[in-house]
């Protein structure tokens, strides 16, 4: 009888708990599903790529599509590393056109790669997040983890933040952004850069405005690029993207540069294989097709990608450069029917 009494007295305590949290919570989950939105602003000419599109099931993806579990860093003819998580864990091997080698550093099996970058098989770098549940430590303390290889063996790189992208220009001369913030690295200690501050709109709905940077290519020592976006929150954490913000290193200061584009996430860039970038972008909270963004020369110029049939939102993923210089886009399309999600690969062609 009295694990009865116990187990009554456990769902009473839950019931109330949960009353409790509905009523005091401001943001009911009825009204997470839509919110205030920035009018849409893109004043670029229409760049002459030709983005072609392919639909994939989420089990089915092409080899070299942005969410198979391989990362190819091709170095040299000779010189071929490959980072997989298929396993489930991090495996790192290395081709010296001979016979392949198991590189893998010493790392915890339950890492999120958030970026593996370097400038030759000298100078590696892979950055991520801890996601193990109950890991050692501090939980609320950051959890990214970085490590570097210098030819020789993995180092453990500290590094106090949750997430980290790194840019590497040489050993040197190391750009990253920890939890969105601008930091350089000289081989021994990270500095915070120094940043031209970015002007809040005039208008801002919503609450808790941001600056945060999402991505840092470096396409050469005085030509580094940080992207990202002016954002507030509404109920239920979600995002209200207001401008883009893009910056850029030219050997000397960060410059801040004002393209004018409004309403759109600017999440990711990747070099473009000709001295530019490609950025890819996102918007949430309506029909949407995705708008890449391109740098080349001094000039700037967007593409709209083309939406499946019966879709009535495709989301950009992600954006990434092979090993053999081809640039993808994978993206999540949603049916206009029933919302189904799958998965779309767009390959630039031109």
């Amino acid at each position: 009888m009295r694990w009865v009494v116990a187990l009554l007295a456990i769902m009473i305590a839950a019931l109330c708990f949960g009353a409790w949290e509905l009523l005091s919570d401001s943001c009911p989950p009825e009204a997470c599903d839509s919110g205030p939105t920035v009018a849409l602003s893109v004043p670029l000419p229409v760049d002459s790529a030709h983005w072609t599109m392919s639909r994939h099931r989420l089990d089915q993806l092409s080899e070299d599509a942005t969410d198979s579990p391989d990362i190819v860093k091709r170095f040299a003819r000779d010189d071929i590393w490959t980072f997989s998580t298929s396993g489930g864990g991090l495996e790192v091997t290395r081709w010296d056109g001979t016979r392949r080698r198991r590189m893998t550093p010493p790392l915890p099996d339950a890492l999120l790669i958030e970026d593996i970058t370097g400038t030759g098989s000298d100078d590696i770098w892979i950055s991520g997040s801890d996601v193990r549940l109950g890991a050692p430590g501090d939980r609320t303390g950051p959890d990214g983890i970085l490590a570097h290889w210098n030819g020789r063996v993995w180092e453990r790189v500290p590094a106090t933040a949750n997430v980290i992208d790194v840019a590497s220009v040489a050993r040197n001369d190391v750009w990253a952004l920890f939890d969105g913030k601008i930091m350089h690295g000289d081989g021994h200690t990270w500095t915070p850069a120094s940043v031209p501050e970015v002007p809040m709109p005039g208008s801002l709905h919503g609450e808790a405005p941001e600056s945060l940077l999402s991505d840092i290519i470096a396409l050469a020592a005085n030509d580094v690029w940080a992207v990202g976006t002016v954002t507030t929150s509404f109920c239920c954490d979600n995002w209200i993207h207001h401008r883009e913000v893009v910056m850029h290193w030219d050997g000397h200061a960060w410059n801040l540069l004002d393209l004018g584009i409004r309403g759109l996430h600017f999440s990711q860039a990747v070099p473009d294989g000709h001295g530019g970038l490609w950025i890819a972008t996102r918007r949430d909270g309506e029909p949407w097709t995705p708008i890449a963004i391109h740098y080349r020369g001094g000039h700037w110029t967007k593409s709209t990608l083309p939406r499946p049939d019966g879709y009535q939102s495709v989301q950009a993923d992600q954006i990434t450069i092979t090993d053999k210089g081809r640039i993808l886009l994978s993206a999540t399309a949603y049916a206009a029917k029933d919302g189904i999600p799958t998965t779309v690969e767009y390959s630039l062609t031109s």
